[in-house]
């Protein structure tokens, strides 16, 4: 089974060629977190960056860098802030030495007039326990990115 990794960074190099192509100026032209001025320039494959990023930072257990992909106002499953997230991962990761993500068969739209983009993907995790099982988790998991800037940041996320 190819992992996602595999599978995207080909994609983001197209779309990094694309847009250099096209002079995409969505950072300049965008001035503050808040504005919306990208939308209409808003192409969602751009969330296919923090994705690759999200399993890195998971893979690694890197708590900051997981976190920097995150919105303010992220929530995830039963967990409605920013902070609860952390603890959640910061536990995580303090239980698990190895652990992995593999996103596969991602599908990507722009959804509530090109302010966010949605991303759903199956998931593969592998994780050792602290009594030193090894544990698989399987399913469906659904990303909701804002795009702050040139920016894209996890607001919701479910699985």
């Amino acid at each position: 089974m190819a992992t996602f990794d595999a599978g995207i960074s080909a994609d983001w190099r197209r779309y990094r060629q694309r847009c250099a192509a096209a002079e995409y100026t969505a950072q300049t032209d965008c001035t503050t977190a808040d504005d919306y001025c990208c939308a209409s320039t808003m192409d969602c494959n751009s969330v296919l960056l923090p994705l690759i990023n999200f399993q890195r930072a998971y893979r690694a257990g890197e708590l900051n860098a997981l976190m920097a992909l995150y919105s303010s106002e992220a929530q995830e499953n039963e967990l409605t802030d920013w902070s609860r997230i952390r603890q959640a991962y910061a536990e995580l990761f303090q239980k698990t030495s190895v652990r992995s993500i593999h996103f596969t068969q991602v599908r990507i739209k722009s959804v509530a007039d090109n302010i966010h983009c949605l991303a759903m993907a199956n998931y593969e995790v592998n994780y050792q326990n602290e009594q030193l099982q090894q544990i698989t988790r399987v399913g469906l998991i659904v990303f909701l990115f804002e795009q702050q800037a040139a920016t894209f940041h996890i607001l919701r996320m479910r699985y």
